[in-house]
């Protein structure tokens, strides 16, 4: 898994990413680069710290935690665009219990699967990547309504003529701060984003096999039922590439 923003976007103040500037770091490399700016600025960060509250007083705001209380003058929530909410279809309950569930926050490497078929709920562009890196050593069912993909690839030379484009477009245009970016902004966070990395010439040649209602039970269960007769005897696998809900449930930093 990488990132869609090449190396030369993602570094912070008064310490470039450590990598060339058209390439796309791993999510171990932002990890690495996140804890090495902390040291090299000695900033007081403190990981794994779960908030269960947050209230505003007098002098500013009250933070409760799991080990107690921050006080602080000011707040900044970075929660992210989804929230951390698990977004799970409702028949989720109903799938065999052996049937091994994650979801695509958990997700980190298809070393976290056993062998056999696995379905990937959620079509966009997370349920797309997991469907694509698994397809290598698992057979995959991507389930999820086609949600398109943007017209260029991101690992070819000719996207760094419309990188600043889509840069300026997305940070300008496509904004919180505009009608038509909030518009756009609610159709993504409700029915999915386009295909970015990995698109749909690349899920076919994978292997990857298509199924397009997420919600559609009887698919749902015939796509299992044809597994099942291949596969006797073996527990299968769910990936849910669903988006989060949103909202604010925790402030955690996991690697």
């Amino acid at each position: 898994m990488r990132l869609y923003s090449p190396a030369g976007w993602d570094g912070l103040p008064g310490l470039p990413f450590p990598a060339p500037r058209w390439s796309y770091p791993t999510k171990d490399e932002v990890a690495d680069y996140l804890e090495t700016y902390a040291a090299t600025f000695e900033l007081p960060v403190r990981g794994g710290v779960r908030v269960t509250s947050l209230t505003a007083d007098e002098d500013g705001y009250r933070v409760e935690h799991e080990a107690g209380v921050f006080e602080a003058a000011n707040v900044i929530i970075a929660t992210g665009t989804f929230g951390l909410t698990p977004k799970i279809p409702a028949m989720a309950d109903e799938l065999d219990p052996r049937i091994v569930q994650l979801h695509s926050s958990e997700y980190k490497n298809p070393d976290q699967l056993q062998p056999g078929p696995v379905l990937v709920v959620g079509a966009s562009h997370s349920g797309g990547d997991i469907a694509y890196e698994l397809a290598a050593t698992h057979q995959v069912i991507l389930s999820g309504r086609d949600t398109g993909q943007i017209p260029f690839q991101l690992d070819k030379p000719s996207f760094r003529f419309f990188w600043p484009i889509m840069f300026f477009a997305f940070g300008r245009v496509l904004s919180r701060r505009t009608p038509m970016g909030r518009k756009e902004m609610n159709l993504i966070r409700h029915h999915g984003g386009p295909l970015l990395r990995v698109k749909r010439a690349d899920l076919a040649a994978a292997g990857v096999e298509r199924v397009d209602r997420p919600d559609d039970r009887r698919r749902w269960r015939s796509a299992g039922a044809r597994r099942r007769s291949h596969r006797r005897g073996r527990e299968h696998r769910v990936v849910h590439g669903l988006r989060s809900r949103p909202g604010l449930d925790q402030a955690s930093y996991r690697r």
